[in-house]
């Protein structure tokens, strides 16, 4: 083409060849290498522009659009998507019928949805990607669909609708061509996000897996990217920590590698490049005296607003940096009394989870003088077994802000076995866990339950009914909340203390609740219930003991 052009042949005709060549180069560096297809993109709009091709025009500028928004330079994206529709519409208004111009448009509205969802307006984004969609209905357009189903997927996800956002994944994958591995791709990885977000993590590595496949088989490096930064999540919350890490580093490689830093570094040089020849072209038309005299006068007139601008802005900043720190001051004087007060809840939460009930400790070390005394070596021998273990698991407790669920059973679970030790009659234990509950994924206060199981022991009088049992149960409740409810059928606390009466070990737990609430600035509901259980004959029948965390 350039040897054609140069001999004069076709002109016109050849140059517009040239620029659909650089065009094609532009779109397919458009996922990888920014600085190229900039480049690109820059010479093919050049030449549009020349020949005054509003069609080629359009696709250049459409380009550009996208190119920023994997950019994240989200204003210029947004500014040419904006372009772009008011050439469409330019377009239409000189064919209304035109098909091609109707594909255009609904491109559009998928690019301008992309944009709202990186910028977080989603609700903005989802208006958009289903214009775009109504579109590839009517086109049978499936590379649109594919790619509208994919992006509605993500911004539902992110406005936590899970069950719309897996809808769209699958129609995603009905409709794509296999051909379109980024976008298949990257469809495996949001459905990943999806499963991660509803804690479903199994089923968050299995996408997260095939994305990868298909990612490294095409090298995808954005979406792979994307993928590490994903398994790194996942690894997170399973709590594999090792392989979180490595795959954090991966992101983390990938996320700096050269040719991005290149892309970010010459996306404004090529720009800036594009419009420094525009001017030139501009200045070269200047041919008289006064062209450039009044061109004198405009940077004049620019140079004085210029100062006038920067002056007001200085008054400007200096007056609102003194609001700014007025506003600073305080926050840090009433954050500093926050700090005070929880540090003070800490203290008290650290002190109680840093040290045994000491009436636990001397009843252990009672019975365990008891059993020697009666010459029951092997007794004291399994309550000193069961003593040790427990002693290990609640130290090993003691320094943890929170627990998972199936630590805080298992812990229960030693602590049972040690109480239950003690009895010539045989004590049941009966945990009940919802089903809808991730106990591995669940956190809880350390030792919270286990006073409860105590006073149970210590006040149920076992020994003197039939089977006695401890039941726990644990159910999700609205709102992120779990009830705990511990029951037992022995004795009561009436008949014991009088009614009312509550050991100092509760009293500590409920303030334990209670300075968490607090500590996260949550509404305290009414979180603490201990009432007595009654049989059909009126008479006592243990207590029960409702707990909301």
């Amino acid at each position: 083409m350039n040897k054609l052009i140069a001999n004069k042949i076709d002109v016109k005709k050849n140059e517009l060849h040239k620029a659909h060549v650089y065009n094609e180069l532009a779109i397919f560096h458009s996922n990888k290498e920014y600085a190229l297809a900039l480049n690109y993109n820059n010479k093919a709009r050049m030449i549009y522009e020349k020949h005054n091709d509003l069609v080629s025009l359009r696709s250049s500028i459409a380009l550009y659009n996208v190119i920023y928004s994997s950019l994240l330079q989200l204003k210029k994206s947004e500014y040419y998507a904006l372009m772009d529709r008011q050439m469409i519409k330019k377009l239409l208004s000189q064919d209304s019928t035109k098909e091609e111009y109707k594909k255009m448009l609904a491109q559009n509205h998928n690019n301008m949805g992309v944009n709202y969802l990186k910028s977080n307006r989603y609700a903005e984004g989802i208006i958009e990607l289903k214009q775009a969609l109504k579109y590839g209905f009517i086109y049978r357009d499936t590379s649109l669909l594919a790619l509208c189903y994919m992006n509605l997927a993500a911004s539902y996800r992110h406005l936590r609708v899970f069950k719309t956002a897996h809808a769209y994944t699958d129609s995603c994958l009905m409709v794509i061509k296999k051909t379109n591995k980024y976008v298949l791709s990257t469809n495996y990885s949001i459905k990943a996000k999806i499963y991660n977000d509803e804690r479903r993590l199994d089923s968050g590595l299995a996408n997260i897996r095939i994305a990868e496949k298909i990612a490294l088989e095409s090298n995808l490096k954005p979406v792979l990217k994307s993928v590490y930064q994903v398994y790194a999540t996942l690894y997170e919350n399973k709590q594999d920590y090792k392989k979180a890490l490595v795959y954090f580093k991966k992101y983390s490689d990938l996320k700096d590698t050269v040719f991005k830093q290149e892309a970010l570094r010459n996306a404004f040089d090529l720009k800036e490049k594009y419009e420094s020849e525009k001017k030139e072209k501009e200045i070269l038309k200047l041919t008289t005296e006064n062209d450039i005299k009044q061109l004198e006068i405009a940077d004049e007139r620019k140079a004085k607003n210029l100062f006038l601008t920067i002056t007001v802005s200085i008054c400007v900043f200096f007056s609102l940096a003194s609001v700014f720190f007025y506003v600073v001051t305080q926050n840090r004087r009433r954050e500093a009394n926050n700090a005070m007060v929880l540090n003070k809840q800490e203290a008290l939460i650290a002190k109680y989870q840093s040290q045994m009930n000491p009436h636990f400790i001397f009843n252990a070390l009672s019975n365990l003088q008891n059993f020697i005394l009666k010459n029951k070596s092997h007794e004291a021998g399994r309550l000193l077994l069961h003593f040790t273990k427990l002693m290990r698991k609640t130290l090993n407790n003691s320094d943890l802000d929170y627990l998972n669920l199936n630590q805080e059973i298992d812990y229960l679970n030693t602590y049972f076995q040690f109480e239950r030790s003690k009895f010539d009659s045989s004590v049941n234990f009966n945990i009940e866990i919802d089903g809808s509950i991730e106990p591995e994924n669940t956190l809880i206060l350390p030792m919270l339950i286990q006073p409860f199981i105590e006073n149970s022991f210590k006040h149920g009088s076992f020994l003197e009914i039939t089977n006695p049992i401890i039941t726990l149960i644990i159910t999700k409740e609205k709102d992120k909340q779990l009830k705990v409810k511990i029951i037992d059928n022995g004795k009561g606390l009436k008949q014991i203390h009088g009614q009312g009466h509550q050991s100092k070990a509760l009293e500590i737990t409920k303030q334990r609740i209670m300075l968490w609430y607090q500590k996260y600035n949550l509404p305290v509901p009414s979180y603490f219930t201990l009432t007595n259980n009654y049989d059909i004959d009126n008479n006592p029948s243990g207590i029960t003991v409702n707990l909301l965390l």
